[in-house]
């Protein structure tokens, strides 16, 4: 909530929308693209941080492939949530219903006794079709 918050409602989420909807035009309006980015990977390292903190204090002990499989099911939510590959859109409800969605299809998987790797496989093929209906919505509306 606090980074919808600066997102929606300070100068330094418009600039980032701006400059990942249309990097050019937000450059020629004076957003300073390097810098904008620059604390979008600074923002991003600390909350990876501390996700990598939260995990830690999950599991008691660091181990090297503590995190492994996590990325596709972040990657397959904000897809579902229907965040689009080519930047500029995205919303936070989506990405907490798609969150929903893929955690009740983890959690059936789980109590239905299915192999750990359809988990993966249904991840995978639920990020396929994201990015399918995705490009089929841009080329119907002529975006490029």
């Amino acid at each position: 909530l606090v980074l919808y918050f600066l997102l929606m409602q300070t100068t330094f989420g418009r600039y980032v929308l701006a400059v990942g909807g249309n990097p050019r035009a937000a450059v020629l309006s004076g957003i300073r693209m390097k810098q904008i980015k620059w604390l979008c990977f600074v923002l991003t390292s600390m909350l990876a941080a501390l996700s990598a903190i939260i995990l830690l204090s999950r599991l008691n002990s660091g181990q090297t492939n503590a995190g492994f499989g996590f990325e596709l099911q972040v990657v397959g939510a904000v897809l579902l949530g229907g965040t689009s590959l080519y930047g500029g859109q995205g919303s936070l409800l989506g990405t907490l219903l798609a969150v929903l969605l893929l955690g009740t299809l983890n959690n059936g998987i789980v109590l239905l006794d299915i192999n750990s790797s359809w988990q993966i496989a249904i991840t995978g093929f639920a990020i396929l079709i994201a990015v399918l209906l995705d490009a089929r919505r841009r080329k119907r509306l002529g975006v490029s």
